[in-house]
């Protein structure tokens, strides 16, 4: 199966020619691999935390030593670096090509 990270940035949004161009090669690559999984992530609309001294500190340490305070300010970082980790494609707006996210794949 293939895991592919399609990250969008404009906020023209599907008005945004990068947005068209890269759904449409997700939906070509889907057609290819069905049981493709796409996760998107919008961040023109995804408000993002700003960095704080909890994301800085919790950073530093194993999960088991972080505060709650730290463990929240990391959730979202932690999740979003999980996906891309997991995926075996990407397509990012500034770059405008589809990358590897791992050149051993």
């Amino acid at each position: 199966m293939k895991n592919i990270l399609l990250i969008l940035g404009s906020p023209r949004d599907r008005a945004s020619y990068s947005h068209q161009i890269g759904r449409r090669i997700v939906d070509d690559l889907k057609s290819r691999y069905p049981s493709t999984k796409v996760v998107v992530r919008n961040l023109a609309k995804e408000v993002l935390p700003d960095v704080d001294n909890g994301f800085v500190t919790g950073r530093m340490l194993a999960p088991d030593k972080r505060s709650a305070a730290e463990t929240e300010a990391l959730a979202l970082s932690d999740v979003m670096v999980a996906e891309l980790m997991a995926a075996d494609r990407h397509r990012s707006r500034r770059h405008r090509c589809i990358t590897s996210a791992s050149p051993h794949r």
